[in-house]
């Protein structure tokens, strides 16, 4: 996951995006069959959360990556989401900021 996050825009392409929805699937898959006692640590429950929060937020990361998305749809975001994502430079921008810019809370 952290290495996920600290990749830059531009090095990202929606195949990228894909395959890591592909995995939140499988990880989400196996943190079910888990022993019920497994369940009930703090830790299972935050890395459940996490995957649920990925697979969730996956699909607007994925459609922010099509070419018809222009820089007035990122000044949107920023705006709404009261971030400072550097959509201008996809080499300053990281998988990170989007999701610190809370998408699915808008």
């Amino acid at each position: 996951m952290t290495s996920f996050r600290e990749r830059t825009w531009a090095d990202v392409t929606k195949d990228d995006l894909l395959q890591v929805e592909e995995q939140a699937g499988k990880q989400s898959d196996q943190c079910i069959r888990l022993p019920k006692d497994l369940k009930e640590w703090r830790a299972y429950k935050e890395l459940k959360q996490q995957i649920d929060d990925l697979k969730e937020v996956l699909p607007l990361i994925i459609d922010l990556k099509k070419p018809s998305i222009l820089g007035r749809h990122w000044q949107k975001i920023n705006e709404i989401t009261n971030a400072k994502i550097q959509y201008e430079n996809p080499d300053q921008m990281f998988i990170d900021d989007l999701m610190k810019a809370d998408l699915l809370k808008f």
